[in-house]
């Protein structure tokens, strides 16, 4: 418990002042995971069960996620997506905050949100050029954060408890969790769609 607080205040303070050490917020959080990790393994009554109690399939599955965003992003079929937006919109505000809400729910059940978001950024900026980025914005994170909900890979909570719940004998399917949860995204996000355009 002491080491994980002591962690946390690490990340925290990293987190403050990676700007002016000049790192990455990603360095930045790694290393005190990498510290209590170096701790543990000086432990070694403790590190196999440490090890033991580790979801590996959640791990390489969100490793292999983040790989996926990346190629995504780096091949430009994101950049494409976003260009085609942009010449959907046509410039009209209320028609391309409909589109980011909509695109960016229907990607993050198939990518993880947090990732998507980040490479969507340069998306809505662009975007913004002629419009103001504020609904885009709003879109943007609301379109991922309810989107994700539809599939279990859409965000890391649903995984994680998918995992949990299915531990000791299968209980609930891929398609069962999105037989249930997909109509209530859709109507989630037509409501969210209706209150962003009444906010314009």
């Amino acid at each position: 418990m002491r080491v994980s607080l002591v962690s946390l205040g690490l990340a925290v303070a990293f987190l403050t002042v990676h700007t002016l050490l000049g790192v990455s917020a990603a360095l930045a959080t790694l290393l005190p995971a990498f510290l209590i990790l170096v701790y543990e393994s000086s432990r070694s009554n403790e590190i196999q069960h440490v090890l033991s109690r580790v979801d590996w399939e959640i791990f390489f599955f969100f490793g292999g996620l983040f790989l996926l965003v990346a190629a995504l992003a780096k091949t430009g079929v994101l950049s494409d997506i976003g260009d085609q937006l942009v010449q959907l919109s046509g410039g009209n505000l209320a028609l391309s905050v409909s589109l980011v809400l909509w695109v960016a729910a229907l990607i993050s059940q198939i990518v993880d949100n947090v990732p998507l978001v980040t490479v969507f950024i340069p998306v809505i900026t662009r975007m913004s050029v002629s419009l103001p980025i504020a609904p885009l914005a709003w879109a943007l994170a609301i379109g991922t954060g309810i989107g994700g909900m539809a599939t279990p890979v859409g965000t890391a909570s649903n995984l994680v408890a998918l995992g949990i719940l299915n531990k000791p004998r299968k209980r609930l399917s891929f398609s069962e969790f999105a037989k249930r949860s997909v109509p209530l995204t859709i109507l989630d996000l037509a409501i969210a769609n209706a209150i962003l355009l009444l906010r314009l």
